[in-house]
């Protein structure tokens, strides 16, 4: 009983300790990222950076 009670909390540390350091990579390594956008019937591919600021709009030409 002991033994399975021991088990049990390592996989539960073990779970624990992996989502906070996966979290923390997430958060180190942030990219930009791509949105297409339609203004006025213009379509726009927008680099947004990690802190959700516009970095630069091109206009899709079809």
């Amino acid at each position: 009983m002991l033994k399975k009670l021991f088990s049990t909390s390592l996989i539960a540390l073990s779970i624990i300790f992996c989502s906070f350091s996966d979290s923390a990579a997430v958060q180190t390594e942030c990219e930009h990222y791509f949105q297409t956008q339609v203004i006025n019937g213009i379509r726009y591919l927008v680099e947004y950076s990690c802190d959700g600021s516009i970095i630069n709009i091109v206009e899709i030409e079809e």
